[in-house]
């Protein structure tokens, strides 16, 4: 079996709290993109009435003290979910080192050096909780603020943003 698809079987296994933590990561970027819409319809109502003005604003900023509110719980979930699954995954990887381990004959210890095989277990094993619980989530994350930012500068202004894409 290839390694990339152990790595995908591993992952698919910790189903639950990855999805939970893909959605709650898109939640987050969903209201992190707010303010900028926002921001266009305040510009847009500032011609009406003083306290139409005023009453719009309020409305605004309390909305956006909500959406950064619902974004703080949104983040801890992601992080904390992908946290989950990392340490699942890593649980399940030394076990089955240390299983394979044990099967290993005498003479293998004879020629390998001990620091060696500790390093390995350590550090080979942590490294697959830092893809999950960082890597893979900003991959994610970062994905989906480059799109919803696209999304966001069509929805302000479609012919800027046409401008924009054939001027990069």
């Amino acid at each position: 079996m290839s390694r990339s698809r152990r790595i995908v079987l591993l992952l698919l296994a910790q189903w639950p709290p990855l999805t939970l933590a893909l959605v709650a990561g898109a939640g987050y970027i969903a209201l992190q993109l707010l303010p900028p819409l926002f921001i266009r319809d305040a510009m847009s109502i500032l011609g009406g009435k003083h306290g139409q003005v005023v009453q719009s604003i309020g409305a605004a900023i309390a909305w956006l003290m909500v959406a950064n509110a619902v974004r703080g719980v949104l983040f801890l979930i992601s992080n904390q979910m992908g946290h989950i699954a990392g340490y699942r995954i890593v649980r399940f990887l030394r076990l089955q080192v240390y299983a394979h381990l044990q099967r290993l004959s005498p003479a293998f210890y004879t020629k390998e050096k001990t620091g060696y095989l500790v390093s390995k277990v350590v550090n080979d094993v942590d490294t697959m909780e830092l893809f999950v619980a960082h890597a893979l989530l900003q991959m994610f994350t970062s994905l989906a603020l480059l799109v919803g930012t696209a999304g966001i500068m069509f929805a302000i202004n479609g012919r800027a943003f046409q401008r924009s894409r054939g001027a990069a």
